[in-house]
């Protein structure tokens, strides 16, 4: 019995974080609002994190057509 409900709960877990949310709006929508990550010397981020805000930065370009202008 406890397995049968182990094993329930897990297939209704796993169900659930299977289907990705849906993107709402259009990309132009997306485009207007994506900024350029920053960082400052006193920020303390770890290389991951560092190299998704690289990988943000650069994408968008990609994705937007336009060259975001970093913020000084």
């Amino acid at each position: 019995m406890r397995l049968t409900l182990l094993c329930a709960s897990i297939a209704v877990t796993a169900e659930g974080c299977s289907t990705p949310p849906k993107p709402e709006g259009t990309a132009e929508q997306l485009c207007r609002s994506w900024r350029e990550i920053g960082i400052r010397k006193a920020d303390k981020i770890t290389t991951d994190t560092a190299r998704e805000i690289v990988a943000n930065n650069e994408a968008r370009p990609e994705w937007c057509g336009k060259v975001a202008e970093a913020k000084r």
